[in-house]
């Protein structure tokens, strides 16, 4: 099992394939397990890493409160821990936070930045529901397969509620064996983005980005990711359309050769020789 101890913080992760790093980073509540269908994809080219976040998963964190900050410098320290000097950074929703501290933070060890289905301020309904859900179960008023059923239903798009085939793969992806988090850990992750906002630093990133979205995202509607995008110097933006939240899951086909063929064009920029 691998860990690696990082501040006040023992990380599980995992690493797969060889090349340039990739360092995946997982969304709210979400574990390594939450790359499990993308990570034999970028592991072709790239050594790619995956980990759990403060909070959930194998990783060992100490009692108290934690920020997005936090988080970033826990994935520096790993990213240290492991020798990489610099990675490409793949983020998704609390994960894209996360992503956005680090280039922020750490800008030396981020050289290609994928911004998926986040923001650069928590969106007031999303706080709410998310808040009241996990307040919910944390109380005992309702299950950890109903609180998972409820996220479903904020994350996915019509089009998988209307198919019944995908529907039943996300049903049983949400109860599946993965290891839960405490209901007191997913409310500090929640805590921990609430005073998150970079929308006054964004002009500062200064890695190549990518800002990827799907315009049936209610939890993050598409209007966070483009005032993110438009922040960004020279950030590009990719709309899925007919996605939601989970778009790098439900929409993997188009966000795959999208993240790719972004990624390769920052090898071959930073490829060239001085001056060319």
């Amino acid at each position: 099992m691998p860990m690696s101890k990082v501040r006040d913080v023992d990380i599980y992760y995992e690493a797969s394939g060889g090349g340039e790093p990739l360092v995946l980073i997982s969304g709210y509540t979400a574990d390594h397990t939450s790359w499990a269908h993308l990570v034999p994809v970028f592991a072709k080219k790239y050594c790619t890493v995956v980990f759990d976040n403060r909070g959930v998963g194998q990783t060992v964190t100490p009692d108290g409160p934690f920020i997005i900050d936090d988080m970033a410098d826990d994935t520096a320290a790993l990213l240290d821990a492991l020798d990489i000097k610099k990675a490409h950074v793949i983020g998704v929703s609390m994960g894209g936070r996360i992503a956005q501290a680090l280039a922020l933070r750490h800008p030396e060890k981020v050289k290609g930045l994928v911004l998926c289905s986040t923001t650069a301020r928590v969106p007031p309904r999303s706080r709410f529901a998310l808040g009241m859900m996990a307040d919910a179960l944390a109380k005992g008023n309702i299950s950890h397969d109903f609180h998972d059923m409820m996220m479903l239903s904020w994350t996915l798009s019509d089009h998988v509620f209307g198919s019944p085939e995908m529907m039943k793969r996300m049903r049983v992806g949400a109860s599946s064996e993965r290891k839960r988090p405490l209901p007191a850990n997913m409310v500090r992750q929640l805590q921990a983005g609430y005073q998150f906002d970079t929308r006054a630093r964004l002009g500062e990133i200064k890695a190549p980005t990518l800002v990827i979205h799907g315009n049936e995202d209610i939890l993050f509607p598409i209007s966070y990711g483009k005032e993110l995008a438009d922040g960004i110097p020279g950030a590009k933006f990719v709309e899925l359309k007919g996605a939601a939240h989970t778009a790098y899951m439900e929409a993997a086909d188009r966000f795959v050769p999208a993240v790719l063929a972004f990624l390769a064009g920052v090898d071959a920029t930073s490829a060239q020789p001085p001056g060319l």
